[in-house]
């Protein structure tokens, strides 16, 4: 995605904007953006050049020095060989020095797409409480500020705000978007309302994190990418699988082709929270709401592992199926 046009950035530590090359110095607590004047002061780039230089440093000299003692021609050889020895300790203390500090070095443009959203803790408003509470933990360890949840039931959600610290609790998603205006949406309402709420973040300015299934057809899930497309921001589907330690080493075993060639697959989603028949009905249970029934809202993720680690689908036979027929939607 293209960065959007956006005035010159300032340094974080001295206030000036960027010339043409920005310093990102990513700690425990977020980034922080330098100017490349602050970043040489930047302390423990500071201390690590000095001692990456100064261990170099050394040991080229002492190389030097036995070569120049052997040399014949030793006045030739200093002419390359100390100029040498201070050289290479430079470049390499450099080098070292910002991969040890965690720094990410880019130009101008990058600054200004980057500021508001590295320089600070990015803003995130959660719409959706029922699981959306589980995406507060998560931004806020981070490196996020989640600044605003948004539910109808206002107690609920009041709670939820207290025990996270969040500051602002809205009824109206409408409100939250126009009024607490997040960097971040999150969107864990029920399907029937991701639609409209994605359009709206994306007109505000936001990049959008959406549960799934992502829409309710597929005309409304293209025009949700359109926009997203059009404001120039980061629209992303809740597949959270994708980012566990086993399914993260099992994609880079595949890429790295040593399950060779793949003939059968064999996937299982098990969900035992709704297997009990007696277990209460919700909108999940309510296609006018849900849209797509439990393939849509978990099978999903089978379909999304698959798609990620072995490609797209040839061919589509489909058998379904309900487990329950006798049960109705919640009145």
């Amino acid at each position: 995605m293209n960065p959007p046009p956006a005035a010159s950035s300032p340094c974080d530590a001295c206030g000036r904007a960027y010339a043409r090359f920005f310093f990102l110095f990513r700690t425990g607590s977020g980034s922080v953006l330098k100017c490349g004047r602050c970043a040489l002061r930047h302390p423990p780039l500071l201390k690590r050049s000095l001692g990456i230089a100064a261990f170099v440093g050394t040991v080229l000299l002492a190389i030097n020095q036995g070569d120049v003692l052997l040399s014949a021609r030793w006045p030739a050889a200093l002419m390359w060989k100390v100029p040498l020895t201070y050289l290479v300790p430079f470049l390499v203390a450099t080098w070292g020095a910002l991969l040890s500090c965690r720094v990410v070095v880019g130009r101008r443009w990058h600054a200004q797409y980057n500021a508001a959203m590295s320089a600070q803790e990015p803003t995130v408003g959660v719409i959706g409480l029922r699981y959306g509470r589980a995406h507060i933990p998560a931004f806020q360890a981070n490196g996020c500020r989640v600044v605003a949840v948004c539910q109808r039931d206002q107690a609920g959600a009041k709670a939820v705000a207290d025990r996270y610290g969040v500051p602002r609790v809205f009824e109206s998603w409408e409100r939250m978007i126009d009024e607490a205006r997040p960097e971040i949406v999150v969107i864990a309402t029920p399907p029937v309302l991701h639609h409209a709420i994605a359009l709206r973040a994306f007109a505000a300015g936001a990049h959008v994190l959406c549960e799934k299934p992502l829409a309710m057809s597929r005309a409304e899930a293209q025009a949700m990418v359109d926009a997203a497309a059009r404001a120039g921001r980061i629209g992303m589907t809740a597949f959270n699988w994708r980012f566990s330690a086993a399914m993260l080493q099992f994609h880079a075993t595949v890429g790295e082709n040593v399950v060779g060639r793949v003939f059968n697959l064999a996937a299982r989603w098990f969900g035992s929270r709704l297997a009990d028949e007696k277990a209460a009905p919700s909108w999940r249970q309510d296609r006018a709401q849900a849209g797509h029934g439990a393939m849509g809202d978990m099978g999903v993720h089978v379909i999304d592992l698959i798609r990620w680690n072995f490609g797209e689908f040839a061919r589509v036979v489909v058998d379904p199926g309900v487990a329950y027929p006798a049960r109705q939607a919640p009145a």
